[in-house]
């Protein structure tokens, strides 16, 4: 059965008196200014669990509806019964930054949100909307990956230059290409094999299936999908995130701006256009 506090987090009870708990209290304030900067119930629950902040004895366990409870409780205001901890300030900031930063994200931004990672590490990258009504795109491993410039508005258009770019290339061509050179090299390291004396059996087939899965990647039909989706992106002056979620597989993005598309058939596309 979950345990419950009998009385709010923050406080504690000596002789009878609910009294302010020093450390308890210090981390209602950082709550509540983790709010105001933009942080959502889930971070913050996160963030303290993996702090290993004891919401009470024997549960270092948050969750969002913690938090959610916390920020709009009152009784942090102050009360014939229960010491102010945080002030009306405090409180109403908190409370003006409960609205969700999606509700403002661009929507073909947000469809391709999943895909955005960041160049220098590869970890997904994240949005946060300050109070200011900013946005904050950041990387959670390094806050200095991404700089402060990197915007809704920036991502798109860097998007959609690489959206021209990738519509124009010859999906085929350049797959054949990279693609014919590794057949010969596969058909080379076999025949080598073969004629050891002593056959290394378990790399030989290894090397042939390699050598016959290539060979197939290289049917006039094995990228007739991807590059019909792609001639249908040209001439668009709209990012069509329906068609590339379905062509790319990365969207990388460095500390000024996206740098590149990692197509889903292995191609790597980059602002300045080559492969």
């Amino acid at each position: 059965m979950a345990q419950n506090r009998s009385i709010p987090y923050g406080y504690q009870m000596v002789n009878g008196a609910i009294i302010v708990h020093p450390s308890e209290s210090e981390m209602v304030k950082t709550i509540f200014q983790l709010h105001t900067d933009g942080s959502s119930y889930l971070t913050i629950a996160n963030w303290l669990t993996a702090h290993g902040i004891y919401y009470m004895p024997n549960r270092p366990d948050w969750n969002k509806n913690i938090i959610a409870r916390m920020l709009q409780n009152t009784v942090y205001l102050g009360t014939e019964k229960y010491p102010t901890i945080i002030n009306d300030t405090q409180f109403h900031t908190s409370q003006a930054a409960k609205k969700p930063y999606t509700h403002t994200e661009p929507k073909e931004l947000k469809k391709l949100k999943p895909l955005l990672v960041c160049s220098q590490c590869g970890e997904k990258i994240q949005r946060r909307l300050k109070t200011d009504g900013t946005q904050r795109w950041y990387c959670p491993t390094d806050i200095n990956h991404i700089a402060l410039t990197v915007s809704d508005d920036s991502i798109l258009q860097d998007i959609l230059s690489l959206q021209n770019i990738v519509a124009h290339v010859n999906l085929q061509a350049q797959t054949n290409n990279s693609i014919s050179l590794e057949t010969v090299r596969l058909q080379n390291e076999i025949d080598r094999l073969l004629e050891q004396s002593e056959l290394q059996v378990e790399e030989i087939k290894d090397n042939i299936f390699k050598l016959a899965s290539l060979k197939y990647s290289l049917c006039p039909d094995t990228h007739h999908a991807e590059q019909a989706m792609l001639d249908d992106l040209k001439g668009s002056d709209t990012v069509n995130a329906k068609l590339l979620i379905q062509l790319v597989e990365r969207i990388q993005v460095s500390n000024g701006n996206v740098t590149g598309f990692l197509l889903k058939c292995g191609n790597h596309i980059q602002n300045e256009g080559t492969i």
